[in-house]
């Protein structure tokens, strides 16, 4: 059975199919496949029974199937609330419309869900990428739009091209005011659960064998980094992160919980510089962690609630987007010279039981040795002169990790050495502690900045020394010096010494590359995703709007709006009015006024149409001029012509040819200028 005349111009439905295309490809790294198979199977059903003449599915048949996907993303998802879950339900509903696609309001329909389809994969980028793909294909779905809500035949592409184009540029300032007013919320406006909240990369609330090493494979951006002067050194470049306190012999953690709340403060406890600070802006990347990330010892960050436990900068609420905040820090510090005895009892707890070859040999250097400085240096020589190396790929350890790593396998990563160096100073009767965080940056030279990745985590120790508080030692530096100085390719591949030189130019160029990239995206972060509400505060001050608040934004916000939208609409009216008529228009009534010359006289409720059946009606003998004369100019003022030029010229001459004379039989008369 064929379809009846009311289904949609093929060409049209085409475009539709494209427009939903563009804005599902990107869903489907997070759809399962057979939801993507369904969207394939669909599209492609829609496109050949159009051009066949199938018939539609029927209603029973559509609705059993919705029903049966209803239930298959309940079970793939395990709910139909979560970001991923309702994004992959609308998807599959707008497949299946595609089942019973038939006129301009299913095509409408359709065009619209296609907008909430672009939002949706801003749900899980919003990268610069992803703009950049999203927005050539927003475009394409207003050009659709255009043409799906005319029942004509298709417009022409560059007539709608530039429609769609005139239009986003009259939307460009509300969307301007939107974006710098609208006030800003703590984390993502969304707040439906994902389940990629808890699989976050970057550091971890705890440290075991392995953790860092996991990390440390990872090349995504952990923060970026602006010096207000010159940087530091590479090996003065430890970010501070999770301070763990407490270890069970597997894993280290904070601690006590009482002790730990307890201990958090508004500013750094203890904290006393020996000398000048380094200030600096960080760009945070979203971690679903409470810390902030500054280098080592941070005295300071501009940022609203701000806490400090064990010099770590905390944030009272989770980083669910990225952040952007002023710090200073001291890179020459002392750090709570007075230990509180709580605390020293934490510090040197160890499990009552294991590694006992680790405790013997911590307990023959505190007897053989005086001071803490000679059990540190026993230590470093142990790293330094036994046959240890630093890997990734360590091998897995058993019930007592410290013990194996010492004296068996001698091979590990960063969190290996500081463990093992904590776990031998605690035994010799000296306090020390486990940091996390970052070691060293990348420069970019293209962006003047600095790059943290989550391929710098790295760990050391801190041990307290009388009259010197918490002092960093960092036993990776006895192992791989290179890792401190140069960063973590050159210790793990030995600098690529052994690669040849067109390699090696190959990589510079790749390096240059993906630093400009970064430039890129580092300028879309600062200006565009870090644009929260700190960021706002700080914007509206320095475009004179002082303690702005969310009344005044919303006020001044509404204002502009109205403003621009009188403005808008000003200018139409000024166009209606001031604009000369259009070309097609001038010869019609040129047209009109020589019938009037004969005695046929438009009235003023008739339209083109109309009036020409009248005129040819009374006049026979003029009726294929008057028929050919009102076609094309109803063609070109309202239907749209391909070519709208020769048309013109077409309709122009026909008119300068039509000279009517006053009764039929006479001979026409000659044209008078009007």
């Amino acid at each position: 059975m064929r379809v009846n005349s009311a289904m949609l111009h093929y060409r049209k439905v085409d475009q539709v199919l494209i427009g939903l295309a563009l804005v599902i490809l990107p869903q489907v790294q997070h759809l399962p496949v057979w939801i993507t198979a369904l969207v394939i199977l669909c599209g492609i059903w829609r496109a050949v029974s159009l051009r066949r003449g199938w018939r539609n599915p029927r209603r029973w048949a559509l609705t059993l199937v919705a029903i049966v996907c209803g239930l298959g993303i309940f079970l793939t998802y395990g709910q139909l609330n979560s970001q991923d879950a309702g994004t992959a339900l609308l998807v599959t509903m707008v497949a299946l419309k595609l089942m019973e696609l038939r006129g301009r309001r299913d095509a409408l329909l359709l065009v619209f869900l296609g907008y909430f389809l672009v939002v949706t994969n801003f749900l899980h980028s919003q990268e610069l990428p992803m703009v950049l793909w999203l927005t050539p294909a927003t475009v394409w779905l207003t050009m659709v739009l255009l043409d799906v809500a005319r029942d004509d035949a298709p417009l022409p592409w560059r007539y709608r091209l530039r429609t769609t184009a005139l239009l986003m540029l009259q939307a460009l300032p509300l969307m301007l005011v939107l974006f710098l007013l609208f006030p800003r919320l703590p984390g993502p406006l969304w707040g439906v659960p994902s389940p990629d909240d808890a699989a976050t990369t970057g550091l971890s609330d705890s440290m075991s064998p392995g953790s860092i090493s996991g990390i440390s494979q990872s090349n995504e951006v952990a923060f970026r980094v602006t010096f207000d002067e010159s940087a530091p050194r590479q090996q003065q470049m430890y970010w501070r992160g999770p301070v763990f306190r407490e270890f069970d012999g597997q894993t280290w953690r904070y601690g006590d919980e009482a002790l730990r709340e307890g201990s958090i403060s508004r500013q750094p406890e203890g904290l006393q510089p020996l000398g000048p600070a380094i200030s600096y802006r960080v760009t945070l990347e979203p971690s679903n962690q409470h810390w902030l990330m500054a280098l080592d010892m941070p005295a300071s960050i501009e940022r609203r609630n701000v806490r400090y436990l064990d010099g770590q900068a905390l944030a009272t609420e989770p980083v669910e987007e990225r952040e952007r905040y002023d710090a200073a820090s001291y890179p020459a510090y002392r750090l709570q010279i007075e230990l509180p005895e709580e605390l020293r009892q934490q510090a040197l707890h160890l499990p009552n039981s294991g590694n006992a070859r680790a405790r013997a040999l911590a307990r023959q250097w505190a007897e053989e040795y005086a001071s803490t400085d000679e059990v540190i240096a026993a230590a470093m020589r142990l790293f330094n002169e036994q046959p240890f190396y630093y890997t990734l790929e360590a091998a897995v350890l058993g019930d007592e990790p410290v013990d194996e790593f010492l004296f068996d396998t001698r091979e590990g990563f960063c969190e290996h050495y500081a463990s093992a160096f904590a776990y031998l100073m605690r035994a010799a009767g000296i306090p020390a502690r486990i940091v996390t965080g970052y070691l060293g940056t990348e420069h970019n030279p293209i962006g003047n900045y600095h790059i943290v990745r989550q391929s710098n985590a790295h760990a050391w120790t801190e041990v307290w020394q009388e009259g010197m508080g918490w002092v960093r030692h960092d036993p990776t530096a006895a192992v791989a010096p290179e890792r401190i100085e140069q960063g973590i390719n050159t210790a793990l591949d030995g600098g690529g010494a052994a690669a040849g030189e067109g390699l090696m130019n190959l990589r510079r160029l790749m390096i240059r590359l993906e630093l400009g990239r970064d430039a890129i995206n580092a300028l879309w972060d600062a200006w565009v995703l870090a644009y929260g509400p700190e960021r706002q505060v700080e914007v509206l001050e320095r475009l004179g709007l002082r303690d702005a608040n969310w009344r005044s934004m919303a006020t001044t916000m509404g204002v502009l709006m109205v403003v621009l939208l009188a403005l808008h609409y000003a200018w139409i009216g000024w166009q209606a009015r001031t604009l000369s008529p259009d070309a097609p228009s001038r010869h019609y009534r040129l047209f009109c006024r020589r019938l009037e010359r004969i005695g046929l006289t438009r009235k003023p409720h008739e339209g083109p149409v109309d009036f020409a059946a009248r005129a040819a009606a009374q006049r026979p003998d003029l009726a294929a001029q008057i028929r050919h004369i009102t076609d094309l100019y109803v063609a070109l003022r309202y239907a749209g012509c391909k070519d709208e030029s020769a048309a013109l010229h077409t309709l122009q001459q026909a008119v300068r040819n039509f000279r009517p004379p006053r009764k039929a039989g006479e001979q026409a008369h000659p044209a008078t200028a009007s």
